[in-house]
């Protein structure tokens, strides 16, 4: 009998993906991302101001590429800065150095002004070398903030740190951070997958979540294609009657039959419940182009609240309790292919 405990995992060299260092593709997520962190980094200043904004470099002692641990060191120094400033925020950035090694860029806002007595011509004078220079060039407030950051960075593992107040606009300093951000998921490997590189205080404004937009780009041109084959392959003639025939899921059920994660016979489960439901298909549609106002020569709205499925019919046990699939005398509030461009829907989110 074998001596490796039933718990343990043992890593198979010859599967890429038990070595940690693999590299990885871009994420899918990547040009919504993209789009979150700009909203973000550009909410940060509206919300905070230029003048209450510090742009911080924080690098690791020993070179690190582990994501995981580097992650939990920067949570750690976070969550102490909090409790000695409570009225911290902060958005961070992971990057990646020439040789590899992940550091992280922070824009930190405190409440006093931190841009007043600054002299901004020290950094260009001594680029990232002389720090004795840069603390001398900036006001006690930073100054302050400054020694506190390395009292609390210096045991958690963190080296160098780099506090400045910011002369650029606020379209600069996002533009920066992206390219850390795209940098960092160029390079990405196995160890990575899973991990945030990127993240926001609970007081910070909250980016729209990825379902509140979508990206008109050929990408999701491409996307909608597909998924419109899809439905023609199970018998809709048009994408959005998939909202009335599968509810709030109808996005999984088209995608997983447009990229072939389906059987047969869950295709064809799921041609029968669009022969079921069709013939309420054109009174659904002309109901929502009429809005709530009753649809002349037809069925008044009362008459039309009676179940597509048919009496003495019940429902597919999918759709049974939580929240069914619309009625027929349900308008949808949104139509998923109509939205084009960049629609957000604020709100608050994680």
């Amino acid at each position: 009998m074998s001596d490796v405990p039933l718990n343990s995992t043992v890593l198979d060299p010859s599967d890429p993906a038990s070595d940690p260092t693999f590299p990885l593709p871009a994420s899918r997520a990547l040009p919504k991302t993209v789009v979150r962190l700009g909203l973000a980094v550009t909410e940060f200043f509206r919300r905070f101001g230029l003048n209450h904004v510090l742009f911080v470099t924080l690098t690791l002692v020993e070179a690190s590429r582990d994501l995981a641990a580097s992650n939990r060191r920067l949570s750690a120094l976070l969550t102490a800065l909090r409790k000695r400033v409570p009225a911290l925020d902060y958005l961070w950035v992971a990057g990646l150095t020439a040789r590899g090694d992940i550091h992280y860029h922070l824009l930190v806002s405190l409440p006093d002004d931190v841009r007043v007595g600054a002299d901004f011509s020290v950094p260009h004078a001594h680029p990232g070398r002389d720090l004795a220079a840069q603390r001398a060039a900036v006001n006690p407030v930073t100054r302050g903030f400054w020694d506190l950051l390395d009292r609390i960075s210096a045991p958690l593992g963190f080296g160098r740190t780099d506090v400045f107040p910011l002369r650029s606009e606020p379209a600069a300093i996002a533009a920066y951070l992206l390219k850390n951000y795209r940098g960092f998921q160029a390079r990405r490997q196995q160890s990575d997958s899973r991990h945030r590189m990127w993240g926001l205080s609970g007081g910070a404004p909250r980016p729209p979540r990825p379902n509140q937009f979508a990206l008109n780009h050929p990408g999701s041109a491409g996307h909608r294609k597909r998924l419109a084959a899809a439905a023609a392959r199970l018998g809709l003639s048009k994408l959005e009657q998939a909202a009335y025939v599968f509810g709030s899921r109808w996005h999984y059920l088209l995608a997983s039959v447009a990229y072939g994660e389906f059987s047969p016979e869950r295709l064809e489960r799921l041609r029968r419940d669009v022969r079921r439901i069709g013939p309420a298909l054109p009174r659904l549609a002309a109901f929502r182009d009429a809005g709530s106002a009753p649809i002349p020569g037809q069925q008044s709205t009362s008459s039309l609240s009676a179940d597509p499925v048919g009496p003495g019919r019940s429902r597919p046990a999918a759709h049974r309790g939580g929240r069914s699939r619309p009625r027929a005398h349900e308008a949808p509030r949104a139509w998923p292919i109509e939205r084009r461009g960049l629609c957000h829907e604020h709100g608050s989110e994680n």
